[in-house]
């Protein structure tokens, strides 16, 4: 690949490691108010308030966080028993149209979590226990498909790249 290209690549997957930690944080900490809500609720007759809120919007940090770095290993799921069978180059073609499918995916969602946030924010939607308004949540989710994008535009690239080789 050239040389911009490649920069990107290295700036895109620091970002994507970077919140890939952050998501490791927030599941660890989700894990201990877990842990901690249960043996409040089982040994204290204490749960913790408002927990199941607090786990709600931790796993939007911990899922859309992780998107982008999952992206970049190859690690979403995907099913190519037929695929597998086809030539290098095919597979190229292939999975340089699945890339392109899921970007204008992850930017469709990216424009509507943009678009429903700023409707959440003007109508001051916020959780039932503790108040806390939910539009930031979707800042989050636009930032983690919007990083996901730029995972699957160098892919895209990559591919393109692959299939146009004589190999």
């Amino acid at each position: 690949m050239t040389g911009w290209v490649e920069s990107c690549r290295k700036i895109v997957d620091t970002a994507s490691k970077i919140c890939n930690i952050a998501s490791q944080i927030f599941a660890a900490v989700l894990t201990i108010v877990v842990a901690a809500d249960a043996a409040g609720r089982y040994l204290f007759n204490r749960p913790i308030p408002g927990s199941l809120e607090i786990t709600e919007l931790m796993m939007v940090f911990i899922v859309f966080l992780a998107f982008a770095y999952v992206g970049s290993k190859d690690g979403h799921v995907r099913v190519d028993l037929v695929i597998s069978l086809l030539p290098r180059r095919a597979q190229s073609y292939i999975d340089c149209l699945d890339s392109v499918i899921s970007l204008g995916v992850m930017a469709i969602m990216v424009w509507q979590s943009v678009l429903y946030s700023l409707e959440l924010r003007r109508s001051g939607n916020v959780t039932a226990y503790w108040g806390i308004p939910i539009s930031p949540f979707l800042w989050v989710v636009a930032f983690g498909c919007l990083l996901l994008c730029f995972q699957l535009i160098l892919r895209i690239l990559r591919g393109v790249n692959q299939a146009r080789s004589p190999k």
